[in-house]
């Protein structure tokens, strides 16, 4: 009778309330936030004055985590407001993106909103600035993002998406035996449309010991040369 009552208190305090537990879906957001905050250190957003910097620092990088993309899916803020900034001769990003980022953020609709905070910054610098100032700004930060290269195209050495995508497989599949994780390697190996990631998975399976995952990748390789 005390095994049943105890039993029965463990359920009883799951429904009310009790501690929270963890689903695949929650553990794939962490790895892919912690994806997009490890790719930011080697990332400079380069602006060729202090008043577009300070414009990005002081304003777009908070309405991308907390103002007005707060509630949208998959901006990628844990990257946008962890990169570093500085001024130089050319606005432009240095550095790799994360693959399948959000790069389009509309910033010209914020003008009707907070387009007179946004002068106030840019007039520390230029006090006779205009919302045309503003807006020839807004497009050059924009372009910026648009032009800056994907990280996907960056060789063929595992990046730290590749490692996540195979531990999290293993863990998913282990349970299941040797035989259900193969199968979800050949899977997700058929599924790569890119020479260099499929080498990419392969090594990164081979850095953590799974010798024969690497396999499929591997010959997906070739597939595609």
């Amino acid at each position: 009778m005390e095994k049943i009552a105890r039993e029965l208190t463990k359920i009883a305090k799951l429904l009310i309330g009790g501690p929270y537990q963890k689903t695949w879906w929650d553990i794939q957001r962490e790895n892919q936030r912690s994806y997009w905050r490890d790719a930011a250190r080697d990332v400079v957003f380069v602006f060729r004055n202090k008043a577009m910097e300070d414009l990005w620092n002081d304003e777009l990088a908070g309405q991308i985590s907390d103002g007005a993309w707060e509630n949208t899916p998959g901006t990628g803020w844990e990257f946008w407001t962890a990169i570093k900034t500085r001024t130089g001769s050319k606005t432009q990003l240095m550095g790799n993106l994360p693959s399948g980022i959000k790069r389009g953020f509309g910033f010209h609709g914020l003008i009707p909103i907070i387009g007179d905070r946004m002068l106030d910054i840019i007039r520390k610098y230029e006090p006779d600035a205009t919302v045309n100032t503003l807006r020839a700004y807004l497009s050059e930060i924009a372009e910026a993002m648009r032009k800056g290269e994907a990280i996907e195209r960056g060789g063929t050495e595992p990046l730290p998406k590749d490692i996540k995508r195979i531990e999290d497989m293993v863990k998913r599949f282990g349970p299941k035996g040797p035989d259900a994780i193969l199968k979800a390697a050949e899977r997700m190996a058929k599924s790569i449309r890119d020479v260099e990631k499929a080498i990419r998975r392969g090594k990164a399976a081979e850095k953590l010991g799974y010798p024969e995952l690497a396999v499929p990748f591997l010959e997906r390789a070739k597939q595609l040369v």
